[in-house]
């Protein structure tokens, strides 16, 4: 499959007349690393430290996507 993103300022939203179609509101990112021996499960450490900084909980947060390639390091992220 394939899927897009439009990423942009309110204001730039606001000036374009598509700020009602927002979907979600970018808060935080976080970059995290794992040993290679567990390569792929970079989002079990990645997300609650981008929740961190942004100072919300795992309840807060309505989606989360996973890019992971395997159903497995998927399972692992959600359960960690």
């Amino acid at each position: 499959g394939a899927a897009a993103v439009v990423l942009v300022r309110r204001r730039a939203a606001e000036a374009l007349g598509i700020a009602g179609r927002a979907l979600g509101v970018f808060r935080s990112y976080a970059v995290a690393g794992v040993p290679p021996a567990e390569m792929g499960i970079g989002p079990a450490v990645a997300i609650p430290a981008a929740l961190r900084l942004a100072r919300l909980r795992t309840e807060d947060v309505g989606c989360f996507e996973l890019n992971e390639a395997f159903a497995s390091q998927a399972l692992y992220c959600v359960r960690a």
